[in-house]
């Protein structure tokens, strides 16, 4: 897999905001690539709402970037930007408007049980809340979205995963709210099902979506 170097990478961010910026896109094709980025700006007046085009590249910090700041960790407008809409845009997440949820890029995911680890949601313990005032930290792995040339609905994605990490429930007795950390709706091996099919519950519910989203796209 091609990785382009630091400068780059640096030029290739600076021009997509540059153009992104002036309210224009521009289409960048090449033998294995065609690519629109920025963003057109939506005269008043005019109806509808401008959409992010799903195809266009996510630029994470580079690896230089965290180098120079002697950093593991890093602030993003954008994450912090899809985090927020997310969160307003569908109602399973609408608990999440009552506590704080930090999001960074990670220069490093890493790997869990041999599988790459592309973000993580941690639950903040006592000492580290009192002095971050945050509930919850996500971050995600710049690395990994950098490697695997992440588009935006892809980095979307990461976050709505890491988001659906957050639980509540609410004391039967006060009324306050104790948050937690959930684990995935469903654990399975692609070769269980294809040995023995949907035998538990989850697998079936997990069919079920999959169904759903089948004939939503009319496939």
């Amino acid at each position: 897999m091609y990785e382009p170097g630091p400068a780059v990478v640096d030029a290739v961010r600076n021009l997509h905001r540059v153009v992104n910026n002036a309210g224009a896109t521009m289409r960048i094709v090449t033998a294995e690539n065609d690519v629109t980025i920025g963003q057109p700006v939506v005269p008043d007046g005019v109806s509808g709402h401008a959409s992010t085009d799903p195809r266009q590249p996510v630029f994470p910090p580079t690896e230089a970037e965290f180098e120079s700041l002697e950093t593991d960790f890093l602030e993003s407008p954008e994450l912090d930007a899809f985090k927020n809409r997310l969160i307003v845009q569908w109602p399973e997440f609408q608990s999440l408007r009552q506590c704080s949820i930090d999001i960074l890029w990670k220069a490093k995911g890493g790997a869990s049980g041999g599988k790459l680890t592309f973000g993580k949601c941690s639950k903040m313990p006592g000492l580290s809340r009192y002095y971050s005032r945050e509930d919850f930290v996500i971050w995600i792995a710049a690395d990994h979205v950098r490697n695997y040339a992440f588009d935006q609905v892809q980095l979307e994605a990461l976050i709505y995963h890491e988001l659906s990490h957050i639980g509540v429930e609410a004391d039967e007795k006060t009324g306050e709210l104790k948050w937690s950390i959930v684990a995935h709706d469903a654990t399975v091996f692609f070769n269980e099902i294809t040995r023995y099919g949907t035998w538990q519950q989850d697998l079936r519910i997990l069919r079920q979506s999959y169904e759903q989203l089948a004939l939503a796209s009319g496939q």
